[in-house]
């Protein structure tokens, strides 16, 4: 059997005979289980730290009321196994930065700073989910904002043109933690990673 670690599974009649076997045997692969039955204490005996839920599956109204909390609950699970694409914009802020000179048709002007109008990022993300809670993924960003003003020798705040662009690839390796299951941070996963990347600036009129 594959490994089913924080994999979520619901084990029906797991309070004896195959479901408790059954229960018993995806927990030693390491899944999360749901145990469901009329007794909650036949439940515990199966498996006492698994998440036990006393239900009588004659009462149509209990079952709907489970199923209902069981697939809001599902969203907190860690993430899947597997490819996914993550796509994100963004606004991007450019602090002023000091510049040594600029060009202009009074001939060049010595050095100041210039400043850039709000601008936008677009961030695309590839990767693979492993079943050990590994990811690598491949990130590309992009950043770009207008010049807005400039201040340089006898130029003071004057209209300016161009831009600066931002590109970059990293390449990324990313550990999940388990996703946390109460309290105000309920639902989020933690997750530590680094990577190597490479990144081009470019300041042009």
């Amino acid at each position: 059997m594959q490994n089913l670690r924080h994999k979520r599974i619901l084990v029906s009649g797991a309070g004896s005979g195959l479901g408790r076997a059954t229960a018993r045997r995806l927990a030693a692969e390491g899944a999360e289980l749901i145990l469901v039955g009329r007794h909650r204490d036949a439940l515990q005996e199966t498996l006492p730290q698994a998440h036990c839920v006393a239900l009588d599956h004659g009462d149509d109204a209990a079952v709907t009321a489970f199923a209902a909390a069981l697939w809001g609950a599902a969203g907190t699970a860690t993430a899947e196994t597997g490819p996914y694409v993550a796509v994100a914009l963004s606004y991007a802020h450019i602090e002023d930065a000091d510049i040594d000179g600029i060009d202009t048709d009074f001939g060049r002007q010595p050095g100041g700073y210039i400043s850039t109008d709000d601008g936008y990022g677009v961030n695309l993300a590839i990767g693979y989910g492993f079943a050990s809670n590994w990811r690598a993924e491949v990130e590309l960003n992009y950043r770009r904002a207008d010049f807005k003003r400039a201040t340089a020798g006898a130029l003071t705040d004057a209209t300016t043109d161009g831009s600066y662009r931002q590109s970059a690839l990293f390449a990324n390796l990313y550990y999940d933690f388990d996703t946390l299951q109460s309290g105000a941070f309920a639902g989020i996963t933690p997750y530590v990673g680094a990577g190597l990347g490479w990144a081009h600036f470019k300041w042009s009129d």
